[in-house]
């Protein structure tokens, strides 16, 4: 997770390491003569820059993880409010995953992202099931009810 707005007031600055660049383009003359005959210099950067460039990838890699597990399922009435309530909770699943596998969790960490979501599924059902009124009928158990009422 990426807070740029309010960790950097802007004057903080960091070290790091650039490549000069190879390209011959009229643009990129005056970077050329600032690294001169040196291939890599060690220049002072503002640390958000530091930090965007380090982080960069994050979005890319949440975007991936979603769309490997998005529902594909069509939405007919009320389009715009389930694709947002999709989307919210496609993003919960995918940053609890990623909190869980790089926190301190009391257990193993999971490690693939399907295990994760039947950890949790498996975990709602536990919690909640002995609570819930089953909306069935009948129950395979009942020996009592005729054969022909069985669906």
């Amino acid at each position: 997770m990426l807070f740029l707005s309010t960790v950097f007031t802007g004057v903080e600055r960091v070290d790091r390491k650039r490549k000069r660049p190879t390209t011959d383009q009229p643009s990129a003359r005056p970077i050329k003569r600032f690294f001169g005959a040196e291939p890599v210099k060690v220049i002072s950067i503002p640390s958000i820059a530091a930090i965007y460039n380090e982080q960069i990838n994050a979005v890319d890699q949440g975007d991936q993880r979603r769309a490997y597990w998005s529902p594909d399922r069509r939405v007919r009435r009320g389009s715009w409010k389930a694709l947002a309530w999709d989307f919210l909770l496609e993003i919960a699943l995918i940053n609890s995953f990623i909190l869980q596998l790089k926190g301190q969790p009391q257990w193993k960490p999971i490690k693939s992202q399907a295990d994760w979501r039947q950890h949790i599924v498996d975990s709602l059902i536990a919690k909640y099931q002995p609570d819930s009124q089953s909306r069935q009928r009948f129950h395979t158990r009942d020996e009592f009810t005729p054969v022909t009422l069985h669906n």
